[in-house]
């Protein structure tokens, strides 16, 4: 399998992954987690898959595309003003931006291959995004992708805080599991943050001075973890058997991370766990699955 042949229809991946394991994941207790500001996601509700919003505390759902293609990897612009998503259900993809009611979409560039998880820059104005060969970065003025690392297979990304430097994975599939990478954004200085050849390391989200990531048997697959910039310092933090799926998602006041796993239903839902304590909400309850959240105020 390549990126070509997974293009972005992430179902069939997640469809392989339900059906080789059990069902574990369910909600836990409620702590003083803030539920505020909104969540935008993707999910199966009606047809294709498509991008949703909702407050953080579950309700009031919206499907803000409306589209016969695939659309998803809904990621907030740092002002919460504007989304950024892929469409496509197989290559060539594109990556888009559309305000937060999905009006004034506005199209930034087709790729030949896949277009995964775009990721802001801190102010706004660049945009990174993994791709079959590589990590892009493209100016939103410009409107022309940059390859900043040639690295074949799905590169997953996100931008520091200070905008210096981005995080990414890079998924090889049949060969050795994801490792979390650091490079400057002139492509200088690329660190193995990981570098743990048996255990799958992906998804990177970076706030502040943490990293959240997911670890696990599969790539894209397993429970929320958080480390260091410089990898150190390792702890898990959602206890979902193993059933998390692709990039968290942190709160805004950065007091805990949303993800994806598959709820005690079969189905994949969005849920929120708590940075330190652990408790872990399930969010999204409906029979379908829900992927990929992203959070603002």
């Amino acid at each position: 399998m390549n990126a070509r042949t997974l293009s972005h229809s992430v179902s069939l991946l997640v469809l392989v992954i339900v059906m080789a394991g059990p069902v574990v994941c369910s909600s836990r207790a409620a702590g003083q987690m803030s539920l505020t500001g909104t969540i935008a996601f993707d999910s199966f509700r009606v047809g294709p898959e498509q991008i949703y919003t909702m407050p953080a505390t579950g309700k009031h759902v919206k499907r803000i595309s409306k589209n016969t293609n695939y659309e998803y990897f809904a990621t907030w612009s740092p002002d919460g003003q504007t989304i950024a998503f892929v469409s496509g259900a197989f290559p060539p993809c594109t990556l888009w931006l559309m305000d937060r009611r999905g009006a004034n979409r506005t199209a930034l560039v087709t790729m030949p291959g896949s277009v995964f998880y775009p990721s802001w820059s801190p102010d706004g104005e660049r945009i990174a995004f993994g791709s079959d060969d590589g990590l892009y970065l493209i100016d939103l003025t410009s409107q022309t992708p940059v390859l900043l690392h040639s690295r074949g297979g799905v590169t997953i990304p996100s931008w520091s805080p200070d905008g210096l430097q981005i995080a990414f994975s890079y998924q090889t599939y049949f060969s050795a599991p994801d490792d979390i990478y650091r490079i400057d954004i002139d492509g200088s200085n690329l660190v193995n943050l990981t570098n743990t050849p048996s255990i799958g390391e992906s998804c990177p989200t970076w706030q502040g001075n943490t990293i959240a990531y997911i670890q696990g048997p599969y790539d894209w697959y397993g429970d929320v973890y958080v480390m260091d910039p410089d990898g150190f310092n390792r702890n898990q933090i959602s206890f979902t058997g193993g059933q998390a799926f692709g990039r968290p998602a942190w709160s805004p006041n950065g007091d805990g991370l949303a993800f994806s796993a598959r709820a005690s239903t079969g189905y994949y839902g969005i849920f929120a766990v708590e940075l330190v304590g652990g408790a872990t909400i399930q969010i999204s309850r409906v029979p379908s699955d829900d992927f990929s959240p992203s959070w603002t105020p």
